[in-house]
């Protein structure tokens, strides 16, 4: 069971969240990663998902649906 989740915005100032979270896989690094994002290209959601994002929202993000799926990506989902 992960430790944790990290949640990225694909642009962030420095280096992007769907370059950090291709870094991190790289690395070896198996935490779940939530994606959050404005951008409308199609594609992002394929490239974050092929990464290995657990989750991707577009902005405005449902506070209780990004909850959730960080509470599923740690491993606290109810059955």
């Amino acid at each position: 069971m992960p430790n944790g989740c990290i949640v990225l915005d694909v642009r962030m100032p420095g280096l992007a969240g769907s370059s950090l979270q291709e870094e991190l896989a790289s690395r070896g690094i198996s935490m779940p990663v939530v994606i959050v994002t404005a951008d409308e290209d199609p594609g992002t959601r394929h490239r974050a998902r092929q990464a290995g994002a657990v989750a991707f929202f577009r902005k405005p993000v449902d506070g209780p649906a990004l909850l959730d799926a960080i509470d599923w990506a740690v491993g606290e989902r109810k059955q």
